[in-house]
């Protein structure tokens, strides 16, 4: 099995965690707050892994928190995942994801000033190519959707600057910083950061961090967002990025959109033919990242 295969296989699991991530939020926020919600899935997926890593890989963690890199990789992500958050209390979550989606426009140009990538003109156009599929998906051919709420806008628009930074900065970490660190290491690092900040922004905020004060269909949707959009998503996700450039993961990645789409439409959801179009484009540009020349970083 060569490298760019497991890689592939790797980033599948993020493509289908994060892909269900978006449902778990918008059912669980209908019984806990952001902020609780956003404390618990990851305080809970460190509590279910930590032990483990302690035991068998904490001297690798060591190292890792040694480097500088490290702390900028889990704080671009809190960012981006907090201001992804908190749009959705003011836009639509298809709007949120349309905009925190662009980062795929940042990537390879951050990736040339992180890791001196080069920017192919098939690269810009599979680029182009997936915008264009996402736009169509989630509007219908209506751009009106997005006068809406500027708020909203201006979170959702720092949310694809976090997602940008944290793409090129893991690979970064894990390809130049630190050759060859394990990804379950850095995965512990990232929930353990990304929880205390949680922690902080609702004692701070009012956020509410009493277990009991959670229903059991809270505890639900925490149980699913921790298990399968955190630890499995995650963990694999930066095991992708030691066989894949950041530029092929960000294009790859936008196939999470499509997931929802499929359950929702599985439980009888109709779609117009702009979302089956959308759709299809996000899949062939995916299809020619995969079959492009510059998918591997070795």
């Amino acid at each position: 099995m060569t490298d760019t295969i497991r890689g592939y296989g790797f980033i599948s699991l993020p493509i289908l965690g994060w892909g269900l991530a978006p449902i778990f939020v918008d059912l669980g926020l209908n019984y806990i707050g952001v902020l609780t919600f956003f404390s618990y899935r990851f305080i809970l997926a460190f509590l279910l892994t930590f032990p483990f890593i302690l035991m068998t890989k904490w001297n690798q963690v060591k190292i890792l928190l040694k480097n500088p890199w490290t702390y900028i990789v889990a704080s671009a992500h809190a960012w981006a995942l907090l201001s992804q958050y908190f749009s959705q209390l003011y836009i639509s979550p298809s709007i949120s994801a349309t905009i925190s989606y662009s980062y795929l426009i940042l990537v390879p140009f951050i990736s040339s000033l992180l890791l001196g990538t080069k920017v192919s003109k098939r690269h810009i156009f599979t680029v182009i190519l997936a915008i264009l599929g996402v736009l169509m998906m989630v509007t219908e051919g209506k751009l009106s959707v997005f006068q809406t709420n500027p708020i909203g806008i201006i979170f959702a628009g720092l949310s694809t600057i976090g997602f940008a930074f944290y793409i090129t900065s893991v690979s970064r970490l894990l390809n130049k910083e630190v050759a060859g660190a394990d990804s379950l290491s850095l995965y512990i690092i990232i929930v353990g950061i990304v929880s205390i900040v949680g922690i902080v922004l609702s004692l701070s905020f009012g956020g509410n961090l009493n277990p009991l004060d959670i229903p059991n269909s809270g505890w639900f949707y925490i149980s699913l967002l921790s298990l399968i959009s955190t630890i499995m998503a995650y963990s694999a996700y930066i095991q992708s990025l030691k066989y894949l450039s950041p530029n092929t993961a960000s294009v790859l990645l936008l196939l999470q959109i499509v997931i929802p789409f499929i359950i929702e439409g599985a439980f009888g959801v109709a779609y117009s033919l702009w979302v089956f179009a959308g759709g299809f484009i996000v899949i062939v540009a995916s299809f020619l990242v995969i079959t492009g020349s510059d998918t591997s970083l070795h």
